[in-house]
């Protein structure tokens, strides 16, 4: 029997979640400003929300590890006693680690076989899928069963969000200048 471990990002919302028991976070690189941190260890949320406060115009940019940094933190899980981990990734429409883990699949082939999973979003809707892969190994489900419970969940899945000011998605291109400024001339 293989041993698994479920890997989720940063950006799943798990480090505000009191038990994420067996599972590990794979970290993203935040630039703020012309500084570099990883998302939740040299960058912790309250210092992210003051920035922004104080720099409504500064441009924030994610970036996925570098490839020596995912190959250090596989190299790490393999070294744990694994053979099996689920990556459960944010939408590879927002981030390029869903692409960076892929093709480490190879490269550890004879070490830990690794499986991605394109969660198609991204904050807590992640977090949710990694807490029921870890809880579908728990029971003893295989990793394709798995899988195809976390592909239910995907298309069954629906995240609305509001904000107040749209300055910070139009700054870092995730909200075009001609789609914020008709959003924002919309009235409720």
């Amino acid at each position: 029997m293989s041993k698994k471990l479920v890997v989720a990002m940063s950006t799943s919302g798990l480090d505000y979640y009191p038990d994420t028991r067996n599972i590990r976070i794979l970290r993203l690189n935040i630039t703020v400003g012309t500084e570099t941190f990883i998302d939740g260890e040299t960058l912790k949320a309250d210092s992210f929300e003051n920035w922004l406060l104080k720099n409504p115009t500064g441009v924030v940019k994610t970036s996925p590890p570098l490839d020596s940094m995912l190959t250090r933190f596989f190299m790490k899980i393999a070294d744990d006693g694994y053979d099996e981990v689920l990556v459960i990734t944010m939408s590879s429409v927002l981030s390029k680690t869903y692409e960076y883990v892929k093709q480490l699949i190879p490269v550890f082939a004879d070490k830990l076989r690794i499986h991605v999973f394109d969660s198609k979003t991204g904050t807590f809707a992640e977090g949710l899928m990694a807490l029921e892969a870890e809880q579908c190994f728990n029971k003893g489900m295989d990793m394709e069963s798995t899988i195809m419970r976390l592909r239910k969940m995907r298309q069954n899945n629906k995240v609305m969000f509001a904000v107040s000011d749209l300055r910070y998605l139009i700054n870092n291109g995730r909200l075009s200048q001609t789609a914020g400024f008709f959003c924002q001339c919309v009235e409720y």
